[in-house]
C-alpha cells in the first residue's frame, strides 16, 4: 500500500514539474 501511494505521489510530481516548464516556457516565449 505505501508503494502505490509513493508511486501515485511521484506521477503527480512529475505532471507538477511538466506543467510548471510549459509555463515557464511560454512566459519566457520559447
Amino acid at each position: 500500500m505505501k508503494m502505490a501511494a509513493k508511486q501515485l505521489e511521484f506521477e503527480e510530481a512529475a505532471k507538477l514539474r511538466d506543467r510548471i516548464k510549459q509555463l515557464r516556457d511560454k512566459l519566457l516565449g520559447h
